[in-house]
């Protein structure tokens, strides 16, 4: 084999070697994302789980529209009022009234405190367990 030949040969090993360093590199990045992905659904069914259990426990069926307006009020930071509880809401199937309806439902049955500070507008909170 030629000087030249031999050079060539080790260019292309070389640069076979770098593309599979980077695939690999790509590849377990994908991994990790995968698992974190994986790991991001156990946690939102577990919470799932966890805000069904709630509202069983309170002596009202566990309706999807009711764990989901559990959940935002759960997720939130401060109370929240029906309009803005159904902004985040209409977009995932849930009308206004069913919103409404099923805050109502939730302060009833004590899951979640209802509050109206003098303006007219309730606003509701998620109570602790």
């Amino acid at each position: 084999m030629q000087f030249t030949e031999r050079s060539r040969a080790f260019e292309t090993l070389t640069d076979y070697t770098h593309t599979l360093a980077e695939n690999s590199e790509t590849h377990t990045g994908l991994l990790v994302e995968a698992g974190m992905a994986a790991h991001s659904r156990r946690l939102a069914q577990a919470e799932v789980e966890n805000v069904r259990s709630l509202i069983r426990s309170a002596g009202i069926r566990a309706t999807p529209a009711r764990i989901a307006v559990l959940q935002e009020l759960r997720a939130a930071t401060s109370p929240v009022a029906h309009a803005e509880l159904s902004v985040r809401l209409v977009p995932r199937g849930f009308d206004k009234a069913t919103v409404f309806r099923n805050l109502n439902d939730l302060a009833d049955s004590g899951l979640v405190l209802r509050t109206e500070l003098g303006d007219h507008v309730w606003r509701f909170e998620a109570l602790d367990p």
